[in-house]
């Protein structure tokens, strides 16, 4: 739980900055009048991070690391 909490002090900060560049704008809002995409996340990102449990992330965590889910990597050499 302690380290969950640095990791959600550390996405608000990260948020908190992101809003204050137009970039982020220019890619939420489109998406977000034109689309109806990220609506929840845009008007409540601060209340999603910190609904956020450790029990939460131990269930993607099984859902992901099943045995089941392969990611397969090849990395080519630069020439």
């Amino acid at each position: 739980p302690k380290d969950l909490e640095k990791v959600k002090a550390t996405w608000h900060e990260q948020h908190r900055e992101e809003v204050k560049d137009n970039n982020y704008w220019s890619i939420v809002l489109p998406e977000s009048l034109f689309w109806n995409r990220y609506n929840e996340y845009v008007l409540q990102h601060d209340k999603m991070i910190d609904q956020l449990t450790v029990n939460d992330i131990k269930e993607v965590a099984n859902d992901l690391m099943d045995g089941k889910n392969e990611f397969w990597a090849i990395l080519y050499p630069e020439s």
